[in-house]
C-alpha cells in the first residue's frame, strides 16, 4: 500500500522553508544548498486506541541523501463527544 503524496497547502512551501532554514543559518550547517525536500512516513503499530507513527525528512542534494529530521509519534484516537 503506497502513501498518498504530499500536497501543501501553501503552493510556495518549498521556498519558504528554504527561506527559513537560510535565515537559521542551517544550509551552512549541513554544508550545502539544497535543492529538494523528501519526506517519508509510515506507521509503526497500528492500533484500535494507540498508533505509533515514524516520519523522516531527507535533503537532496545532486544524488546524495542526508536525513535532517526524524519523527517518531504516538497517535490517540477518541472518540466523539455526543452533541
Amino acid at each position: 500500500m503506497s502513501a498518498a503524496p504530499f500536497v501543501p497547502a501553501n503552493p510556495e512551501f518549498g521556498s519558504v522553508v528554504r527561506e527559513s532554514f537560510s535565515r537559521q543559518t542551517m544550509m551552512a550547517t549541513l554544508g550545502a544548498g539544497i535543492t529538494e525536500f523528501l519526506a517519508c512516513g509510515r506507521v509503526l503499530r497500528p492500533g484500535r486506541t494507540l498508533t505509533v507513527c515514524l516520519a523522516e525528512v531527507l535533503a537532496i542534494v545532486g544524488d546524495d541523501r542526508s536525513p535532517i529530521a526524524t519523527m517518531l509519534s504516538t497517535i490517540i484516537v477518541r472518540p466523539r463527544a455526543p452533541r
